[in-house]
């Protein structure tokens, strides 16, 4: 079996340090109140998607690559 090389290990911790820690520091009350402001879901939209990439890249699926 083949093991996932070093680089993309830690590119998928940094992808999911950055998306973990982003989403929990910019998700906040006022992005539900105010749903007419997009830049704050946009914001989110992006962290949740570093967050699900290293997941796949930790999962080993081609897709995410």
């Amino acid at each position: 079996m083949n093991r996932r090389p070093t680089s993309i290990t830690v590119v998928a911790c940094i992808y999911l340090a950055v998306g973990a820690g982003g989403f929990v520091s910019h998700f906040d009350a006022s992005l539900i109140r105010d749903i007419s402001r997009f830049d704050g879901l946009w914001i989110e939209l992006t962290e949740l998607l570093a967050l699900l990439s290293g997941v796949c890249l930790l999962r080993v699926q081609n897709s995410a690559r």
